[in-house]
């Protein structure tokens, strides 16, 4: 169900092409950590993993992208779903670093929040926060080859 969406190097796939990307950073993923800490009374420190592998996406869209009319219905269309005592529909999200490494899927997708209103007299971007569960993040980065090292 998912289509290919390409931004500078990067493929985006969230259910149907998104285009028209804000400036700066269009799309940010803020991950939960991994592990919990505690330090008891006399200094003792005990680590536990999470078991958290949800992220939360944050997508950047000028607000003339018709990707603002995608995500509008189908955060309406969840609403009413879930007013009827639904429990809300999810697509897949999916980001691939196409220069590089990096590889981020979640097999559930979810709008969280709808972007703040604005008008201006200047263009104004307007963003998206995504929250997606069952996730994977594999930040591989974009590797320098020895043909690209300087001699």
């Amino acid at each position: 169900m998912s289509t290919i969406v390409n931004l500078k190097g990067h493929t985006i796939a969230f259910g149907m092409p998104i285009t028209g990307f804000g400036d700066g950073s269009a799309l940010e993923i803020e991950i939960p950590p991994d592990i919990n800490k505690t330090v008891g009374v006399d200094g003792t420190v005990m680590y536990a993993w999470t078991g958290d592998e949800s992220f939360k996406v944050k997508l950047k869209l000028m607000q003339c992208s018709l990707g603002n009319a995608w995500l509008s219905s189908l955060r309406a269309q969840n609403i009413a779903y879930m007013k009827l005592g639904g429990p809300g529909f999810f697509l897949p999200f999916i980001v691939k670093d196409n220069n590089g490494g990096d590889v981020i899927t979640a097999g559930r997708g979810i709008i969280a929040k709808a972007p703040n209103y604005t008008l201006s007299n200047t263009p104004q971007s307007r963003e998206w926060e995504i929250e997606c569960a069952e996730g994977t993040v594999f930040l591989g980065g974009n590797p320098i080859l020895p043909a690209q090292l300087p001699l």
